[in-house]
């Protein structure tokens, strides 16, 4: 589904995956293949991976980093973490962090729930002013740079489902799509 969504926002000329499971990767190249004009093509290395790309999306529910590489072969590069969603769990490589000015998080939770960003707090790596809601970035109270990497961490928030649930529900109403269930 990132890979869906992202391919709305940017033009790409080429899909990489990489996961730890193979079957479910050529599953997932396949299911994208249906649905996606460009070529796609499967990895064995997750370095090699982040190396031949400008947008890594992670989605894992990795306790240790899942790619190592040193700090200027993440430059100018764009992280979206949507794994890891606890406290002890963590995606990215503290490298990341030296190419960056601010996390943008969903949620301000993220600092205590999410080992992507707590980590790095507790050890000073980063400040909490570091971490940035993304709806600060969305109004214009904070701007990005365009310099440097750029990480987005989501730990996913219920409260944003329900919303993005009610959409839908009221779009179906107006287009009369759907089946109603009566309870």
């Amino acid at each position: 589904h990132q890979a869906l969504i992202v391919s709305t926002q940017r033009s790409f000329k080429k899909l990489l995956i990489c996961g730890r499971n193979q079957a479910s990767a050529e599953r997932m190249k396949a299911s994208l293949k249906n649905q996606l004009d460009i070529d796609i093509e499967l990895m064995a290395d997750a370095n090699q991976l982040v190396l031949d790309s400008d947008v890594i999306i992670t989605a894992t529910t990795s306790y240790e980093p899942v790619f190592n590489l040193n700090a200027e072969q993440l430059h100018n590069k764009t992280f979206i973490g949507i794994g890891s969603y606890q406290p002890t769990m963590c995606e990215m490589p503290t490298t990341l962090l030296e190419n960056i000015d601010k996390v943008y998080v969903d949620t301000p939770l993220a600092k205590k729930e999410c080992g992507d960003i707590k980590i790095p707090l507790e050890s000073g790596l980063i400040q909490e002013t570091d971490v940035v809601p993304f709806a600060d970035l969305i109004t214009g109270k904070v701007s990005k740079t365009e310099t440097q990497s750029q990480y987005f961490k989501s730990v996913g928030m219920a409260l944003f489902d329900l919303t993005v649930g009610e959409l839908i529900y009221k779009m179906a109403i107006n287009k009369k799509l759907g089946t109603e269930i009566k309870v």
